[in-house]
Parts: structure tokens; C-alpha cells; sequence
């Protein structure tokens, strides 16, 4: 099986940029958006073996990736060519849960296949 970094990598490497593709001209509900987050954190738990309950957010920063609501806030920033400060970046954007599901989903197939090239 791939090791935690690898698997890390590989999630913000092909996933989350195609998760965010267009976010900078799509507008999205705070749902959405929510329910966006709550993916990539699963997606975080399953690597590194958390438990629902627990944050992701210290490993996520210790690694020095951005949260789904910062790439979104930060795309969109750059789009429009806007320095913002980083305490606004949450409030900012929105998210699509269908294209986030199909994603997580086929990342997921991906990641399997990568640690049981048996099946």
C-alpha cells in the first residue's frame, strides 16, 4: 500500500484541483460548500487512519495544504486578481457536492486499486 505522504499527495496532486475546477466563475451554496469540506476531511481520516470525530486541520497544516474553503477563497481571489487576507478567506466562496461525491468517489476507487493490485 502506498505510504500516508504518497496517498496525500496523490489526493491533492489530481483531486482536489479537479474538485475546484471552474469554482472561481460557479457560485455554491454554503451547503455545498460544507458538504465539500467534509469530503476532503473523510478522504484525510481514511489515509491517516482518524476517527470521524477528530480534526484534520493541524495534520492538514502541518503538511502545508490549504483547507477546501481556502483553495476555493484563494482561486477565486486571483481570478478576479484580489489580494485578500487570509482571516476572509472563509467567507468567500461555495461548494458542489455532486462533483465533490463523484470525485472522492472515484479517488477512492483509485486509491484501492493502488493498494490491492490483486483484486
Amino acid at each position: 500500500s502506498p505510504s500516508e505522504l504518497v496517498q496525500l499527495h496523490i489526493l491533492y496532486a489530481n483531486c482536489v484541483p479537479s474538485l475546484t475546477y471552474a469554482c472561481e466563475i460557479r457560485n455554491f451554496s454554503s451547503r455545498e460548500m460544507r458538504d465539500f469540506d467534509v469530503a476532503l476531511n473523510d478522504c484525510l481520516r481514511r489515509i491517516f487512519g482518524y476517527n470521524r470525530w477528530e480534526s484534520t486541520r493541524l495534520l492538514r497544516q502541518s503538511f502545508g495544504y490549504d483547507s477546501i474553503t481556502e483553495t476555493f477563497a484563494k482561486r477565486i481571489a486571483s481570478f478576479k486578481g484580489l489580494q485578500i487576507p487570509f482571516t476572509s478567506v472563509a467567507s468567500i466562496f461555495k461548494s458542489n457536492f455532486l462533483v465533490l461525491s463523484m470525485k472522492i468517489f472515484t479517488f477512492s476507487i483509485e486509491l484501492q486499486a493502488t493498494s490491492n493490485p490483486d483484486r
